[in-house]
């Protein structure tokens, strides 16, 4: 049985689908109605569903375009690779999470933002992602 990471949430799904590799994971997504699974840190069944897919073996690691300024990563990144990846590049962030195996998220702040503006936005897109099954880049 697959809990989060306290263990006091069991995850409901009859399967969980574990692809190591893009085509993979697009059969997976076309065979049927899904919830992807991140670092299983929720403490609800926001995530939960029929099957899940647990994306820490599909790899995509970070990329750093200097010259831009930007910094990519893929849906399974954790925070600890990513810290390995600035690290490498001689990069930082402005913020990084406390826990190291915690999923990435972020958002862009507009001239006209307040910091609760911000703040308020990002929030919502983290939970609308969750809703729609975690791992995913809302925009």
């Amino acid at each position: 049985m697959l809990t989060n990471w306290g263990g006091n949430h069991a995850y409901r799904a009859a399967s969980i689908e574990r692809p190591t590799t893009l085509d993979e994971l697009q059969r997976v997504i076309a065979s049927s109605a899904l919830s992807v699974v991140g670092t299983r840190h929720s403490f609800n069944a926001i995530g939960d569903g029929a099957v899940l897919v647990d994306l820490s073996a599909v790899t995509s690691p970070p990329v750093v375009d200097a010259e831009r300024r930007v910094v990519s990563v893929g849906a399974a990144t954790t925070y600890a690779e990513l810290a390995d990846t600035l690290v490498r590049h001689d990069v930082a962030l402005h913020n990084l999470a406390s826990l190291p195996h915690i999923s990435v998220g972020g958002a862009i702040a507009k001239s006209s933002d307040t910091p609760m503006e911000l703040m308020r936005r990002a929030d919502d897109m983290l939970y609308a992602a969750k809703r729609g099954g975690r791992n995913r880049v809302l925009i």
